[in-house]
């Protein structure tokens, strides 16, 4: 029987999907597309993302005991979660050095008036709706980041 392991090759966060879709014979990009689908319904998609990446060994440590394998992995997510704050703080110095202040000031100012009108169409539906926010936030800090280098 196959086992399944996270790729060190294929990777964006922790190579689960990239594993996933070699094990399932499946486009790692559609599996990417469904853990970021379910991440959209209340953060079930991060928690199975962060469980597997915790639980599933990499290729590389295909031998070791599970207890090794899960600190070995949570290690490494602590290691790249340390490693995409620096890239994220990096931006947003870069930005401010650059003279955006008013472009930061104006997100900011944004994120906090959408967080104010979700609060007001339901006491806790905010909730539910802030990991979209946070995903579409990140993704055009990554949109406006790989642009802004190509110039």
């Amino acid at each position: 029987m196959k086992r399944l392991y996270r790729r060190n090759d294929d990777r964006v966060l922790g190579g689960v999907c990239s594993g996933l879709g070699e094990h399932l014979g499946l486009d790692p990009l559609l599996i990417r597309v469904v853990f970021v689908v379910l991440g959209m319904v209340n953060g079930i998609g991060v928690l199975l993302y962060a469980l597997m990446w915790a639980l599933v060994p990499s290729a590389t440590d295909a031998g070791s005991d599970q207890r090794q394998i899960m600190r070995h992995n949570v290690q490494e997510m602590r290691g790249r979660a340390r490693e995409l704050a620096g890239d994220a703080r990096g931006a947003v110095n870069q930005g401010v050095s650059s003279g955006n202040r008013a472009v930061l000031a104006g997100a900011v100012l944004i994120g906090a008036g959408l967080l104010f009108l979700l609060r007001t169409l339901h006491p806790l539906a905010w909730l539910s709706k802030l990991w979209p926010l946070l995903v579409v936030a990140v993704g055009v800090i990554l949109v406006a980041q790989s642009l802004r280098g190509r110039d």
